[in-house]
């Protein structure tokens, strides 16, 4: 049996809501919001559940993906996580909130040089977008490349 028929089957037997309302009366969006909810108050395996059910019904739903991998990265997950986004940005190479989960990930797991890969590409989108100029100068910084790290704040605070 293929894995996303597994995680279906499991969806069905376990996937209920708590008011007794089942995963498969809400439409993917709905649950998606109910995911996040768990996600962010912490019940974090309740909302991977939620999002691997959403994934079989909607494999390209990038958010659903952005944040069961931004899950499995806050639990340490890391390669999880980095799977997670290499199939969003894959997919769509210009994904601003890809990017961004890709490049947190990588930071946290002390990957700067592929870090700065993936943020540059971003860049190349994104040229003005702070978040990924914030980003890149950390990420210079932790390289002990200091002048560029300086330039790149020059460059957010013109912006």
């Amino acid at each position: 049996m293929k894995p996303a028929n597994i995680l279906f089957l499991i969806s069905l037997l376990y996937g209920h809501l708590s008011n007794g309302q089942s995963w498969n009366e809400l439409g993917a969006d709905e649950l998606f919001q109910k995911a996040r909810t768990e996600a962010f108050d912490g019940d974090r395996s309740k909302a991977r559940e939620m999002l691997r059910h959403i994934l079989v019904e909607s494999p390209d739903y990038s958010d659903v993906r952005i944040l069961l991998g931004r899950t499995y990265a806050w639990d340490g997950e890391r390669a999880k996580a980095i799977e997670e986004f290499s199939i969003v940005l894959k997919k769509n190479p210009k994904y601003k909130d890809g990017i961004n989960a890709m490049v947190d990930v990588l930071m946290w797991d002390d990957q700067y040089s592929n870090a700065l890969k993936i943020v540059n590409s971003g860049l190349k989108y994104y040229p003005n977008f702070e978040d990924f100029l914030y980003k890149k100068a950390s990420i210079l910084k932790s390289l002990d490349r200091l002048p560029e790290a300086l330039e790149q704040v020059n460059q957010l605070l013109i912006v």
